[in-house]
């Protein structure tokens, strides 16, 4: 039985019309899964558990800067995580989106451009998979619903609450196929050399997408260059269509000569990737449960509506014994997508996904990607199984396919990084140096030093144009997150030293030459402190060993942002002409402090900090003026009295209440230091803990501040 089902001819313009409408709807379906996503594209990106937003955005500016700007091949940076330089045809660079994002960006720019290439790959998945399923099925409403399903399966819903760009072009696969087709069928011989001419680009296009669509392609197209061969009409058309694909082949490896074979047989010049353990595995595995009407969770599932209408569309018997053709080979990447073993009653069952997981010596460890490949086999079978399709019963599918995903709820979404004014300025500055952002961070899939949130500034690298340490690419060596772990300062900076029971204390001394020779040698020109990035109880440390780094100076504070410039850049006067006035209560103090400060909170009715028995601040004052030091504050416990110390000098002691109270002392020029940085020391005697009252609260406080003012006298 031939596995081409004759269609009804149609006109050129009707065909048109057909697929310009189709076109529509899946367009009109994508754009209510996406909702929210699209009514705001200029200013949200998705927002899933493993959002990699920074990183595609980053991809394709990389690329247009990489050929635009420095002129160097896009596929060797040291941009990101400096300073290793890296192969990125190891990582998940996603070549084949950077024509459309440079045609696309200069009208939407950023995050806008990735939204609505999103939103494309959902219309050309649907669209590509109907004509697939209407070729091969001549059933307009299987097609339809059959798109329908692959464009919002579990796997292309995840990719896009993820922003995994890499793995957005799924509509590959029927387009592959559809392409091998027409290199079968064709009778014309001028015309089936250029279908495989097409072919060849095709299977090129794979690798310029994703390394993982060569290993998912193998399952689905080589069964079915099989069923072309043996329905070949003759030995003759048999030798014919082989030797087209082999034609294919070559076109599809003189173009790998140019791109990425040439970077990817470098290999990674820094070191080795380890691979994944099969505990690891599982937790990236279709559940056995997912075949079986439970819906599974993020891309381990195929959807309810496809595990009914296969289940439904075995107990019928159409003359169509080509369709048992596609549910056989839908089964080995369901099978592969089960990961190593299933648990079946307590016993523990190896899988097929075993060979293949030794056969990429573990570099591969997310078998649910292969469940879309059998998805769209199922759908085919479906599609044979059922000669009449009701247009009322697609009506009804269409709804259970929205509802069984829950695809109507509000597309979960977020801000991308906020773009401050500081980026702006290292970007505008032509010579070429290191940003280092705090946290600390390196991110590759398979491990993550430093925190989620400081591999976001990859994004900022759009506006900074410069390289920079932190951010997050695919298939990183080992050796780059060990970096992240070193003591002093490394470990220091991500948070590694807070879960390394083997490192010794944090030594500040040392953590400070550290900086200042990475300063000097690498070079690093700006730090940039992002306090929303950090855990609360690391801000104050992290704060108080910048605040008083002698090699860097502060430059600004944006909302949560803090900057620093290298002070061989040059160093702003800062130093204010008026009143300089700290409120402990809002955010913006955090310049000034170094140490002995808690977090901001509601105190006796008004917003402050409460402190140890020792703190200090720092802060800029033009050194040829006296100044008058004024301050609000209360104490804990009775008796409370303050030291004042500015830069050595004893200013005076305050006496506190337990209620607030504002206490003024003289502050001499002869106390500033020539510099213009003030370091004042406010000393109490004494400190005590709410739980020995009987309070929940275990800190050891002393003196809460709510607010302190430097006016210069007037001259």
């Amino acid at each position: 039985m031939n596995s081409y089902t004759a269609q009804t001819p149609r006109s050129r313009s009707s065909i048109t019309r057909l697929h310009l409408l189709v076109i529509v709807f899946y367009g009109l379906i994508a754009f209510l899964v996406l909702n929210r996503l699209l009514f705001n594209a200029s200013t949200l990106v998705p927002s899933g558990p493993l959002n990699d937003y920074d990183q595609f955005t980053w991809n394709n500016w990389w690329i247009g800067y990489a050929l635009g700007t420095l002129h160097v091949d896009p596929y060797f940076t040291n941009y990101i995580l400096y300073p290793f330089q890296h192969n990125l045809s190891m990582h998940a660079l996603t070549p084949i989106l950077y024509p459309i994002y440079a045609v696309l960006h200069p009208f939407l720019s950023d995050p806008a451009t990735m939204n609505v290439i999103l939103w494309g790959s959902f219309v050309a998945t649907g669209t590509v998979t109907f004509v697939f399923v209407r070729r091969f099925t001549a059933n307009l409403p299987a097609a339809l619903i059959g798109g329908l399903i692959f464009m919002v399966s579990p796997a292309m819903i995840d990719h896009a609450v993820n922003f995994h760009a890499n793995l957005w072009f799924m509509f590959w696969f029927p387009a592959i196929l559809l392409l091998w087709d027409r290199v079968a069928v064709t009778e014309s011989r001028s015309k089936a050399i250029l279908w495989a001419l097409i072919f060849g680009l095709g299977m090129w296009g794979l690798w310029m997408t994703d390394l993982e669509f060569l290993i998912w392609s193998p399952f689905i197209v080589i069964p079915f260059g099989i069923l072309t061969l043996v329905q070949a009409k003759s030995p003759e058309r048999r030798i014919r269509v082989g030797l087209l694909g082999i034609l294919s082949m070559i076109v599809m490896s003189a173009l790998l000569l140019i791109s990425p074979l040439p970077a990817l047989l470098k290999g990674d010049p820094v070191g080795i990737t380890s691979p994944a353990g099969y505990s690891t595995v599982r937790r990236f595995s279709m559940p056995l449960s997912a075949l079986l009407f439970a819906p599974g969770d993020a891309d381990r599932g195929i959807g309810r509506v496809i595990v009914a209408a296969t289940l439904i569309a075995l107990f019928v018997r159409p003359k169509r014994p080509i369709r048992w053709f596609w549910f056989a080979i839908a089964i080995p990447p369901l099978i592969l997508a089960l990961g190593s073993d299933v648990q079946i009653a307590g016993a523990e069952i190896p899988l097929p996904y075993r060979v293949l997981h030794s056969l990429f010596n573990g570099l591969y460890r997310w078998p649910s990607r292969f469940a879309p490949l059998g998805t769209l086999a199922l759908i085919i079978f479906v599609g044979l199984s059922f000669r009449r399709w009701r247009y009322s019963l697609s009506a009804l599918l269409v709804l259970m396919i929205l509802i069984d995903g829950n695809l109507l709820s509000p597309f979960p979404v977020e801000k991308p990084v906020e773009d401050y004014a500081i980026y702006h300025q290292i970007g505008a500055e032509q010579d070429n140096y290191v940003v280092l952002f705090v946290p600390m961070t390196a991110h590759s899939g398979w491990a993550q030093v430093g925190g989620i949130l400081g591999q976001r500034a990859q994004y900022l690298q759009i506006y900074t144009h410069k390289p920079q340490i932190n951010g997050g690419l695919s298939r990183i060596p080992d050796i780059e997150h060990t970096m992240y772990e070193q003591p002093p300062l490394y470990s220091f900076l991500s948070g590694t030293h807070e879960f390394i029971k083997e490192q010794p204390p944090f030594d500040a001394a040392a953590a400070s030459n550290a900086l200042s020779q990475i300063i000097r040698d690498w070079p690093i020109g700006y730090v940039t402190i992002h306090l929303s990035w950090l855990e609360p109880e690391r801000i104050l440390p992290i704060l108080g060993f910048f605040n008083t780094q002698p090699d860097l100076c502060l430059i600004s504070q944006e909302k949560d942002v803090i900057a620093y410039r290298a002070r061989s850049r040059g160093c702003p006067n800062l130093a204010p002409q008026g009143e300089t006035e700290i409120q402990f209560g809002s955010m913006g103090d955090e310049r000034y402090l170094i140490e002995g400060f808690y977090a901001r909170e509601n105190i006796g009715g008004a917003m402050g900090r409460w402190s140890r028995a020792t703190v200090r601040l720092i802060m800029p004052l033009d050194s040829s003026r006296n100044y008058t030091l004024t301050l609000r504050a209360l104490a804990f416990g009775k008796g409370r009295t303050v030291t004042a110390n500015a830069n050595g000098h004893d200013l005076g002691t305050l006496t506190l209440t337990d209620d607030w109270s504002t206490q003024t002392i003289q502050l001499p020029a002869a106390a500033l230091d020539p510099s213009g940085d003030l370091i004042v020391t406010l000393q109490a005697n004494g400190e005590g803990s709410p739980a020995q009252s009987g309070s929940a609260d275990e800190r050891i406080l002393s003196v809460a501040y709510q607010w302190l003012k430097v006016t210069p006298e007037q001259k």
